[in-house]
């Protein structure tokens, strides 16, 4: 199962901007393990709470580099990115 929410905001335009997401997909999804595991390999782990490891990956360290930034963690059998 997939979960996204996209959040979209411009008012200088008509057409929507996209300004963030967030998603949750199962553990079992292969695809959300990989992106979890590239998010780990970013070695920049955050505490989010007592027992969840979250993982930053940062825009401007990607390549090529994003405006975007991102952050991943599993929790209850679930994988979140916001």
């Amino acid at each position: 199962m997939l979960c996204v929410c996209r959040l979209r905001y411009c008012s200088a335009d008509p057409h929507p901007c996209l300004v963030g997401s967030f998603s949750v997909e199962s553990a079992d999804s292969a695809n959300a393990q990989r992106e979890l595991d590239r998010h780990q390999d970013m070695d920049a782990p955050i505490t989010l709470a007592e027992n969840v490891q979250g993982y930053l990956r940062k825009g401007t360290d990607l390549n090529p580099p994003s405006n975007f930034s991102s952050v991943m963690w599993e929790q209850e059998e679930m994988i979140y990115t916001i």
